[in-house]
């Protein structure tokens, strides 16, 4: 069934953990940051008299590509993290042509940078809540462990491998909300405010009603959600646990904002039938059994308060990091070697 999403179920999609929109953020940055590039010039592998020990150590094995405040990045390194990279995101291995090198090599110094100024702010991650992480994400994979052990070994990762990914985004995640989070404020005026200069989003267009469902594949079943609705039940409840529509019942039937060429004829003459707040009986189409509800023309603002604060706490928190990635990448020190410093200066 075509349905026509309203912003309040935009708004629900977007949902995700912190530590993704972060990544995310982080990688888009990478552009941004492209303008702090610095100008230098050498190869790693020849390395100049008096060189530190550290780096002739680093080098006699592999050479180093770039360095954040004279840490260095080496080839090894970077080829893990990039392999990592791609695994977590579920990118074939062949595909690692297919994406520039330079653009991961940035993440991997803005993720070095923040890092580094994570140290100086005193935070620090355990291994077991990295582990416990690293625990999560495999068991909310559709894949079995054994097989993602599988493909890890293939791709010459281990666990240990993952486990500092994810201890790496703990550590950004912790900086962020000291020095990110501690400044957002979303006031409830400035709610109300977004959401009275936006209502045409929230208001039905002429030929539109908003409408919930719930589909149910008995007669049977049908009748005794019917029963339970008109004994008092709530229909977003009812909706939720028992339509067999899950990309809606998940938000209590809603369809959002649709029209009559949204249904097919049949259901569409029975929705468009009703009243404001009024429900259906139930309606026969295909095999399965539909009861609609009819919501208000407008979505309320006590409904969409909640995905405001979300939506503006998101476009703040999206700005202040920039703002800070930025600020303490040009106050680092970043060079870059070898095939990093040629692409570098051809940018």
């Amino acid at each position: 069934m075509k349905k026509k999403q309203n912003t309040l179920y935009v708004y629900r999609k977007r949902k995700i953990r912190v530590f993704r929109v972060i990544i995310a953020v982080l990688v888009l940055a990478v552009i941004a940051a492209a303008i702090f590039y610095s100008r230098t010039a050498g190869y790693a592998g020849i390395a100049v008299a008096g060189a530190k020990s550290l780096w002739l150590k680093i080098t006699c094995y592999s050479p180093v590509i770039a360095s954040v405040n004279g840490q260095p990045i080496t080839q090894a390194e970077f080829d893990k993290r990039y392999s990592v990279f791609l695994f977590v995101k579920g990118i074939p291995e062949s595909y690692k042509d297919t994406i520039d090198r330079k653009t991961i090599l940035e993440q991997v110094i803005n993720e070095d940078v923040l890092i580094q100024e994570a140290h100086k702010e005193g935070i620090s991650v355990t291994d077991q809540s990295a582990r416990a992480m690293l625990d999560e994400a495999i068991n909310q994979s559709i894949l079995t462990e054994d097989l993602l052990k599988t493909m890890m070994k293939s791709r010459g990762l281990s666990e240990k491998d993952l486990q500092d990914y994810y201890k790496r985004n703990l550590i950004i995640i912790a900086l962020l909300n000291k020095t990110v989070e501690s400044k957002m404020n979303v006031t409830e005026q400035d709610m109300r405010n977004f959401y009275n200069e936006t209502m045409d989003r929230y208001t039905v267009k002429p030929g539109e009603i908003r409408l919930r469902q719930i589909v149910v594949n008995s007669s049977e079943d049908a009748a005794n959600i019917m029963q339970a609705l008109n004994n008092g039940s709530d229909f977003v409840q009812e909706a939720y646990y028992n339509s067999l529509d899950r990309e809606s019942a998940v938000y209590g039937g809603d369809l959002g904002f649709i029209n009559n060429q949204s249904l097919p004829p049949t259901l569409s003459q029975a929705a468009f039938a009703l009243r404001q707040g009024q429900t259906s009986s139930r309606v026969y189409y295909n095999g399965s059994y539909y009861i609609f509800r009819r919501e208000n023309n407008t979505i309320s603002y006590d409904e969409i308060k909640q995905e405001i604060r979300n939506g503006l706490e998101s476009s703040i928190r999206n700005t202040l990091m920039l703002d800070y990635l930025l600020k303490v990448r040009n106050a680092a020190k970043i060079e870059y070697f070898g095939w990093a410093n040629q692409s570098n200066s051809t940018a």
